[in-house]
């Protein structure tokens, strides 16, 4: 994909990524799929990841969410409320290495693969954003087995729950993004920026169950990120805050 887009033939701007592991491990830089999302980052394609379905319980996050490059995404019911199968990342008092600084984890990055040695975080172990990934209605092949999992007389169509749902409707959200600025302005947003716009924009406050190792800044909202995008207003880090508990 990467060199797909250095070559010219593509004009990537994002990658949905559904699977991963959730090995409460150190985020580990030198790692082959992180290494690669680094890259597809640096070539200003955003990565965007499923947290995991591996309960409720923190420091069960997936292992790829946790590059600061990389935005993670939990998923809600409908009404917005948290689901109760999707990752969580690690608690503020975890017993170990943790960091919810994603500005400080992204600088030390390009020191750390140009062969230095920072002194500081590399991982985030956090969520980015939410969306909806309770019981989502999508295309579905119907001799697949997931078709079983409830029954439904469309039979191209069907309800899954899982982050794999979430995460790509918050990529779908991150080309809106993109696409909003680049009518705009003639350009293309850096993969950072749609990053930051995207956690700024998004709703913290929506249900009391909102903490930061859950659903990292909130409920994503396309429209207020693409109004931003629009006005050339993009975020910064400053401005990406995390949900209620995480300071």
């Amino acid at each position: 994909m990467i060199e797909r887009k250095q070559s010219g033939e593509t004009n990537i701007q994002v990658v949905s990524n559904s699977y991963g592991l959730a090995e409460d491990e150190d985020y580990d830089p030198n790692d082959p799929g992180n290494v690669a999302t680094w890259y597809a980052f640096e070539a200003d394609i955003l990565p965007v990841f499923a947290a995991g379905n591996d309960g409720s319980e923190t420091n069960t996050l997936n292992f790829y969410t946790r590059g600061p490059h990389v935005l993670g995404v939990a998923a809600t019911e409908a009404d917005q409320t948290v689901t109760d199968f999707f990752s969580r990342g690690r608690s503020p008092g975890y017993d170990g290495v943790t960091n919810y600084d994603r500005e400080a984890a992204f600088e030390n990055h390009r020191p750390f693969y140009s062969g230095d040695d920072p002194d500081g975080p590399l991982g985030v172990y956090r969520n980015g954003v939410a969306a909806k990934g309770g019981s989502v209605m999508s295309t579905l092949n119907p001799t697949h087995a997931l078709q079983a999992a409830e029954t439904d007389e469309a039979i191209f169509y069907g309800r899954l729950s899982g982050t794999s749902m979430a995460c790509p409707d918050v990529a779908g959200c991150a080309m809106l993004v993109v696409d909003a600025y680049h009518e705009d302005h003639g350009e293309y947003p850096d993969a950072i920026d749609v990053l930051n716009t995207l956690k700024a924009t998004a709703v913290e406050d929506v249900h009391d169950d909102y903490t930061a190792e859950s659903v990292g800044a909130g409920f994503a909202d396309v429209y207020a990120a693409v109004e931003r995008a629009e006005t050339n207003d993009l975020a910064d880090f400053g401005e990406a805050t995390i949900a209620p508990g995480g300071e």
